[in-house]
């Protein structure tokens, strides 16, 4: 707990998706839940930067979360909600989209802000795609960079 579990260096999905060009930062305390929901996003053609709770998520590099196109965070985890380190990103990568993730009822979780939406799990693959084009702002963009 606490080290980012990163897979920048893994290879590229071969099949082109909706995702091609565009990297996530995935903040999932669930040990079970995080690799299936990173598989699913790398098979929709995502590069994923996966982190293991809000510790692993802050300790990347500025260089690192420049390089982030949307953030998916659960919404809750023990140390920090996933909007608490939305806010606590968005010092040093102003302006990055967000989709969280979450099992609650959707009226206890509402988005506060521009550039974040709640997903309701369980959701499949369409679903998280539209989701991350929606927070994006456009289909198939990319995320503003500072």
């Amino acid at each position: 707990p606490g080290v980012p579990a990163t897979t920048a260096g893994a290879p590229p999905t071969k099949t082109p998706g909706t995702g091609s060009g565009l990297t996530l930062l995935l903040v999932e305390d669930d040990a079970v839940v995080r690799p299936a929901l990173a598989r699913m996003l790398r098979k929709l053609g995502y590069a994923v930067i996966e982190a293991d709770g809000p510790a692993a998520a802050l300790a990347l590099s500025d260089e690192e979360l420049l390089g982030v196109d949307v953030l998916i965070s659960d919404f809750a985890m023990p140390a920090m909600s996933g909007r608490r380190l939305a806010e606590a990103l968005s010092g040093r990568r102003p302006g990055l989209p967000v989709v969280l993730i979450s099992g609650f009822p959707p009226e206890s979780v509402a988005p506060d802000g521009p550039g974040t939406l709640i997903l309701q799990k369980p959701f499949g693959p369409d679903e998280i795609d539209a989701a991350i084009h929606a927070a994006l702002g456009r289909e198939g963009g990319r995320a503003p960079r500072p």
